[in-house]
């Protein structure tokens, strides 16, 4: 009798005997193609039960692509919120700055808005306006911009509460009416929605509030707290806020429109503009005006930086991928009589490749997972750490585009560490792997000879990345050691703001300043008290030009001109501690209605009067048309960063210029914080409605301009530390490997009279070996790639051979260490034990 049976044949393929057929010859019954997604999960299935087989080698794996997924993800996500990701404005990429030259920038708005066929709406705003808030909790200085009514609909951006401007809100004679910040809002106001509708005293004028933005609005600058409109007087060539000022220019391009067309636009505008404000070289005029991405602008200087630290975990990666690389290497190695079985069975080289790819994509994603953990504490951590003035620092976060680009450079990894293991292990050599004993299945020159090449890829990439740190340290410990040019302890500053409409006269306002002064210098705790009106390391410093008697008439942009002009007190650069290099220090007699005078920096006396002595000469500042008398040169000071060469500076005394709002600097005979309230307490007795801000130690502020610098170098000396650690993870475990699969051959070299200290210097030898090959693949490299930090560094150059010594030297050292371990082992190789064994 004939039964329904199946017999298994070639490991899946069946055969059926069915009753009533028996006169027919067995055949196999074609199997089903299984589908991909079958095959995929089938290959995950396996995947997961070899890691599953061994877990020490897979947590290494995963906490090793964890580490260079993750901070690729952090730094990814920063430089897709600054720099990739558009601004937070409908059709972002059509906005852009007009950049007018000095001259157009003082031209009517209205020329501009001629370009009718290439924007589709313009607006005008200037920057850095500062008002006094007046009420019952006190005065408060507040950064305010004058804007043009079609400020916040070019951007496209409306009122969270109540409205924006509308149009005629300009006009002189209309209510005066004011939209605040949220975070003023919620400061000032307590978030009180009732303001809306109600009025504000600012300068001592009565505003009406009409709208509160959106939390996450800040334009031009996130610190702004109000907005104004901007009074346009058809009479001048310039915005009015208090006074004319520079316009600054954003227009949305109509759709289609290119920057280039605008740019050609702003071009053929100038003939026009020449008519408007005539210019005394007009061959001169409008040469530098451009058309420029708004994006762009706003992500400024910090661009070299971000790329800078995208490529520093892109290196970090890759040595951890190289890393990874090698331990499946060994990995597949050990399992050649596994693979030789399977392939003997049947296995084609294909299957066998797309299982091993198929573990390797599950270690990726497995990677990934956690590096997106670790990366989300990360992006947490250098948010809190970056420096203030990055642009768009509240939009810094994990959002879709940043998931996306992890799960793609998860599977990415995956396929670069685990395509060249699974290459080579598909096509095992079946004779010699299945004669092999599992202790010497891991031999092999060839495959010794790949993973030393792999490590000495990973100590010259590592190295690239150590000497880019390197250089950045150095730079930094320059800069901190520098001098600045004067003595920046026990000095306390304050910014102080008289309100015009309380002291609307220059001479009223020098006269108040006197009165502080006074005050303050019979504290016993002060010892001197200046006023400038530009101080050193806050970012506002500004120059001007000026001619020089007995010389020709400059021309175009050939005018002498000032790095810093400022108007300062007599005792201000004696309370800095700067020096007096010739001539005399500003005297009380240097008065309103004396000769005017002024003092000059040792750089200005250099770049104008260069073999002369500039004492005695006298210059003319446009606008004003006395002739002033330099009577002294002072050393050079730092105004902006410790980076700065020396700033050629002009000093007009602050009775003979101009008395806007000032800086007041105190030098303390002890710790400069403690003087604080003393300080607060007598500006708040000699005038109440003055408003006291940003009260800071002269040595806050120039840590405070170290910030980038510092948190550039921290940054990349912790990616070089990870680079280096996982370089010594990679020599050692190669250097291992080979102990392992040379056991025998040092038990028999030991038994025929092989020294323990022989046979530790050839292991030592083999890891110095691949310090080698890495450095001397990696200096050129570096002498290659150093050379972008050219912009970044102070004081040293790219090729700095103290730091390629230094850390070349460095890297040498932890290769060799990364072999003491395995070296030392093998010298306990106890040849009796082995060879019986074997």
């Amino acid at each position: 009798m004939v039964t329904e049976q199946s017999l298994p044949i070639d490991g899946g393929f069946q055969e059926r005997v069915s009753p009533g057929r028996q006169d027919q010859p067995l055949r196999a019954a074609r199997p089903e193609s299984p589908s991909v997604m079958g095959m995929l999960a089938k290959d995950l299935r396996f995947g997961l039960r070899a890691l599953y087989r061994n877990p020490g080698f897979a947590v290494t794996v995963v906490a090793t692509l964890a580490l260079g997924i993750g901070v690729n993800t952090a730094i990814f996500s920063i430089v897709h919120s600054v720099m990739l990701q558009s601004l937070p404005y409908p059709d972002a990429e059509r906005l852009v700055w007009v950049w007018p030259d000095g001259a157009m920038q003082r031209a009517p708005f209205g020329i501009f808005q001629e370009g009718g066929e290439v924007y589709e709406e313009l607006m005008g705003f200037g920057f850095g306006s500062q008002l006094t808030l007046t009420g019952d909790d006190g005065p408060q200085r507040l950064d305010g911009v004058y804007v043009t009514p079609g400020f916040f609909s070019t951007l496209g951006v409306g009122a969270r509460i109540g409205r924006s401007f509308e149009a005629g809100e300009d006009r002189p004679g209309r209510e005066r009416v004011a939209v605040l910040s949220h975070r003023l809002f919620e400061q000032r106001f307590r978030a009180d929605a009732d303001i809306v509708g109600g009025t504000i005293v600012l300068d001592g004028t009565e505003h009406t509030v009409v709208g509160i933005m959106p939390p996450d609005f800040g334009f031009p600058t996130r610190h702004n707290d109000i907005w104004l409109p901007a009074v346009l007087d058809p009479r001048d060539f310039s915005l009015y806020w208090g006074g004319p000022g520079s316009i600054q220019v954003i227009g949305r391009l109509r759709d289609g429109v290119s920057i280039e067309q605008a740019h050609n636009e702003l071009q053929r505008l100038i003939p026009r503009l020449r008519e408007s404000y005539p210019w005394p070289q007009p061959e001169d005029f409008g040469k530098t005006a451009t058309v420029a991405s708004l994006q762009d602008e706003v992500v400024g200087d910090v661009k070299p930086i971000l790329l800078l630290l995208l490529s520093a975990v892109g290196l970090v990666l890759l040595i951890a991928c190289v890393n990874v690389a090698n331990l499946l290497l060994v990995r597949a190695r050990s399992r050649q009589k596994e693979l030789a079985v399977r392939s003997a069975l049947g296995a084609g080289p294909g299957q066998l490749v797309r299982q091993l790819l198929g573990e390797s994509l599950l270690l990726g994603a497995l990677g990934g997972g956690a590096g997106l953990l670790l990366g989300y504490g990360l992006v947490a951590l250098l948010r809190s750490r970056l420096p203030a003035d990055v642009p768009r620092l509240d939009e810094i976060g994990l959002d879709v585009t940043v998931l996306g680009f992890t799960l793609l450079l998860a599977l990415a990894t995956g396929l670069l560490f685990g395509l060249l293991p699974a290459l080579r292990a598909s096509r095992p050599d079946l004779q010699r792997a299945l004669q092999e004993t599992n202790r010497t299945a891991g031999g092999g020159r060839e495959h010794r000879r790949l993973a030393s090449a792999l490590v000495a890829a990973e100590l010259a990439l590592a190295l690239v990345l150590a000497i880019g740190a390197g250089l950045l340290i150095r730079s930094f410990w320059l800069q901190v050691r520098s001098d600045p040019g004067f003595r920046p302890d026990n000095l306390l500053t304050a910014e102080i703001a008289p309100p015009a409409f309380r002291f609307p006269s220059e001479a009223d306002r020098r006269s108040l300043y006197e009165r502080f002064s006074e005050r303050l210098a019979a504290l016993p705790m002060a010892e001197s008290v200046g006023w400038t009106s530009q101080l050193p390391f806050t970012g506002e410093i500004f120059g001007g030009v000026f001619l020089i008697e007995g010389r020709e008439m400059p021309r175009g942009n050939d005018w002498p001109q000032a790095d810093v002009d400022a108007s300062i007190s007599t005792d201000y650069l004696q309370t800095l501690g700067v020096s007096l290099i010739r001539g005399r220090w500003l005297t009380d007699a240097d008065r309103e209605g004396a000769e005017q005078v002024v003092l000059i920096s040792e750089s200005l006396a250099r770049r104008y009067w260069e073999g002369e002595d500039a004492v005695g000469a006298r210059i003319q500042i446009p606008g004003q048309e006395v002739w002033k008398t330099i009577v002294g040169v002072v050393a050079d000071i730092k105004s902006t960063s410790l980076t700065d060469q020396g700033q050629a500076a002009l000093y007009q005394p602050l009775a003979q210029g101009a008395a806007g709002p000032m800086s007041l600097v105190v030098r303390t005979r002890s710790d400069p914080l403690a003087f604080a309230a003393d300080l607060r307490d007598v500006i708040s007795s000699v005038d109440g409605e003055t408003p006291i801000s940003s009260v800071r130690t002269m040595d806050s502020l120039i840590s405070e301009s170290l910030t980038r610098p510092r948190f550039t170098m921290a940054v990349l000396m912790i990616f070089a530390g990870l680079a280096l650690v996982l370089a010594l993870v990679g020599i050692y475990s190669v250097t291992a490997n080979t102990v392992r699969q040379r056991h025998r051959e040092i038990a028999m070299r030991m038994a025929l009279g092989a020294t323990p200290g022989s046979v530790m210097r050839q292991i030592l030898k083999q890891g110095s070996a691949l310090a080698l090959i890495g450095l001397a693949i990696g200096i050129p490299a570096a002498i290659a790639l150093t050379r972008l930090l050219s912009s970044l560094l102070y004081g040293i150059s790219a090729t700095d051979p103290l730091t390629f010594a230094a850390v070349s030297l460095l890297l040498a050292t932890v290769a060799v260490l990364a072999s003491l371990v395995p070296a030392r082992r093998a010298m306990t190789v106890d040849p009796m034990t082995v060879l019986r064994v074997e």
